[in-house]
């Protein structure tokens, strides 16, 4: 693909929407919104109402942080198995597979890696507390109303990890009475089952219920793929059940939600080809999350008190060592945030508040030797302070946070944004903010491989950018950038994990949205590093698995009966080791779909992926299938 005509392209398309647009209005705390849908195809993308962006309710033409949403809707289009599945269209993300359905799913906002990548659900935050990543394979499609993305740092917002940024997962809303199920059946046996129903009213009790399994065998033949010769892969099959409640209570001026959630798992790891160092591994998997929300609206404040309580247990598994290998590694969250926003004046919203969280995990030896725990904990206060004069073209934003890990040094951390509106429908915005993540669990009291004396990553991030819309679409262009110290590695010395490494990340990404009368939408996604380099060890080293760049479009048309589309994801060149001798080539993926009516609340969706039957492995020694196809039968009542 060549960049330079990428780039260009989207340039002119942000210049060619210049008609006027009136600017966004400005949000009150007071009474707190509940979150709202994402905008529907003939809505401004501009007025879409989010909540992640200043942690309180905003519309996207009102932050200068750059935002992404992703609707169920666009889950359901997009024929999305894996939440990270849906984000792959998302400029500024890079979604890197090992294996197929059930196999570890890792993401990275903005080059930065999978552990300074901060997720949330419902707002808070759900990264594991001993590794400090999210394996996305462990997050369903089902349940989710929606998706918000937010890139850059964003520390002084939620904390640790949010260095490339937050990818909060919104689920659903309990709401009006409506049921459905459907049954989808796929390629090596795999079959997808689900029912989702709600009802009730909110001054009484409301409620909303997704249940969702998957099981598939996932064996197949692959072909040879530089050193590692072709073969059959087995043992990755996996079973998959995930289950998700939502209940709701308006108490007069206070509103109640309550969500818990369960996803099991049970799956095959036959491990890296070129190792073979787990043929027969199975594991088993079990994540328990639940949180309580209460907002309360009181004169010019909005008050939301959050509290959360998370478990994982996880046992793993493989007779067919030379020893047995049998381990079981537990993890327990808890936590809660106070916050309120307040309308300090007719142009300023103030936001303050005060987040905790325990952690504590539990590493089986394998070897026959009790669990060794391993705990901690954080507190933290921030502010942040959004100025909007009604009339003026220029707004900002500015922020602070104190943390307090225990065991590690404490961290504060300052933000600036600012967004103008220039001539026009186009917008000017620019950030800039310190983040860090804190050593997790594993880096600090893993046995005989922690150290407790690590201090946190720090990094200072920034972007500037230009945004266009009008009635006929969307663009933007951003350019952004990374530098990162005090990197944990690992030192082959003393086998000890060190701060020692720093990383410097540079890209521009653009980004064009289309609409075509009423019956087509197109969009084009594209997003370039030219420097992900690692800047602890030898010259020219590029960051692990960072690719050059990454694109997407999708095409769909609304038919007389249904719909129809396209759909296109790019994967530039990556490094599959520290010292780069080992290149996976850049691909690209083509899927399409049709969906039809077939009676009444009925509907039948038809969707072939990976049309070019491209087979380059997204982690070296895992492959990954070709061609696949599948059928899905939906039944729904309103």
């Amino acid at each position: 693909m060549n960049r330079s005509i990428a780039i260009v392209a989207c340039v002119l398309s942000a210049l060619v929407f210049t008609a006027p647009a009136s600017a966004a209005p400005a949000t009150s705390p007071s009474p707190a919104p509940s979150p709202s849908p994402s905008a529907s195809p003939h809505a401004k993308p501009l007025d879409t109402v989010v909540v992640t962006s200043q942690r309180h309710a905003s519309t996207i033409g009102a932050t200068s942080r750059e935002t992404w949403v992703v609707s169920a809707a666009d889950l359901r289009r997009l024929g999305s198995n894996s939440v990270a599945d849906a984000l792959r269209f998302i400029p500024g993300i890079t979604v890197k597979d090992a294996g197929t359905v059930g196999s570890l799913q890792s993401v990275f906002l903005r080059g930065a890696s999978s552990t300074q990548t901060l997720v949330l659900v419902d707002g808070r935050p759900i990264n594991d507390p001993d590794t400090g990543a999210v394996d996305f394979s462990s997050l369903p499609v089902a349940g989710i109303s929606r998706i918000e993305i937010v890139e850059g740092g964003a520390s002084t917002l939620y904390g640790s990890s949010a260095v490339g940024g937050v990818i909060n997962i919104i689920t659903q809303q309990a709401s009006a009475p409506a049921a459905s199920a459907f049954v989808e059946a796929g390629f090596e046996g795999r079959v997808d089952q689900g029912i989702a129903a709600s009802g009730g009213e909110a001054k009484s009790l409301a409620y909303a219920f997704d249940v969702r399994t998957t099981h598939a065998r996932n064996q197949f033949d692959y072909p040879a793929f530089g050193s590692l010769p072709a073969g059959t892969r087995s043992n990755s099959d996996a079973n998959l059940q995930d289950e998700s409640l939502a209940l709701s209570h308006d108490a007069g001026n206070v509103s109640i939600r309550l969500h818990l959630s369960d996803q099991a798992q049970s799956i095959g790891i036959p491990g890296d080809l070129s190792f073979q160092s787990t043929p027969l591994g199975r594991e088993q998997r079990i994540y328990e999350r639940s949180d309580l929300t209460l907002e309360a609206p009181a004169g010019r404040n909005a008050w939301t008190l959050q509290l959360f309580a998370d478990g994982r247990r996880q046992h793993i598994g493989d007779p067919d060592l030379p020893f047995p290998y049998d381990a079981l590694d537990n993890a327990v969250s808890r936590g809660f945030s106070l916050r309120d926003s307040m309308q300090a004046g007719a142009s300023q919203i103030v936001t303050f508040g005060y987040d905790s969280r325990g952690d504590r995990a539990y590493f089986g030896s394998g070897v026959g030797q009790p669990a060794s725990p391993a705990s901690d904990g954080t507190t933290a206060i921030f502010v942040a302070d959004d100025l909007r004069a009604a009339g003026s073209p220029l707004s900002a934003s500015v922020g602070l946070r104190e943390e307090r890990p225990q065991g590690t040094k404490r961290t504060g951390v300052p933000s600036i944004g600012i967004l103008e509106k220039l001539s026009g429908a186009v917008t000017f915005r620019a950030n800039y903010a310190r983040a860090f993540r804190t050593p997790d669990l594993d880096d600090r009291y893993f046995p005989f491989a922690g150290n407790p004396a690590l201090q946190p990553e720090y990094a200072a991030t920034f972007d500037a950018g230009l945004s266009a819309e009008n009635a006929a679409g969307s663009a933007s262009l951003t350019w952004f950038g990374t530098d990162t110290n005090n990197l944990i590695v690992f030192d082959p010395i003393t086998f000890l994990p060190v701060n020692v490494s720093r990383a410097s990340v540079r890209g521009v990404n653009a980004s064009v949205a289309l609409r075509a009368a009423d019956d087509w939408q197109m969009r084009f996604a594209y997003t370039d590093y030219p420097r992900a380099a690692d800047l602890g060890g030898a010259p020219n080293i590029r960051l692990l698995y960072r690719p050059t760049a990454t694109g997407s479009a999708d095409i769909e048309r609304a038919l007389r009966s249904g719909s129809a589309g396209l759909s296109l994801t790019f994967t530039g060149r990556r490094y599959a080791n520290e010292t780069n001798t080992i290149v996976l080539p850049g691909y690209a993926s083509v899927g399409a779909f049709i969906e039809r009516p077939i009676g009444r609340g009925l509907g039948l969706t038809l969707r072939a992926d990976n049309l070019t039957g491209e087979r380059v492995q997204d982690t070296f020694g895992y492959p990954v299938e070709g061609t696949t196809f599948s059928v899905r039968l939906t039944v729904a009542r309103p």
